[in-house]
């Protein structure tokens, strides 16, 4: 079970720096935009967060889903 807990905690290690990557990138871009150009790319990158979810798991094996949120989500 410690190895499952373990193993999990990578996953979502590895998902936050590739996420907290994009971000970095994607702000550096924003920085050379307008104003307009911002409100929509906030707006996309909202509709393009994950969410981890654990389906199922035991001493044997974890199921995990990566989902994409809609941005009424988070309105």
């Amino acid at each position: 079970m410690a190895d499952i807990q373990r193993r999990l905690q990578e996953l979502r290690s590895e998902l936050d720096d590739s996420i907290e990557s994009y971000c970095s990138r994607q702000q550096t871009w924003l920085s050379h935009c307008s104003n307009v150009a911002r409100s929509v790319f906030m707006a996309s990158s909202i509709a393009n967060r994950r969410v981890l979810h654990i389906l199922h798991q035991n001493q044997a094996e974890t199921s995990i889903q990566i989902s994409k949120l809609s941005i009424a989500s988070f309105l």
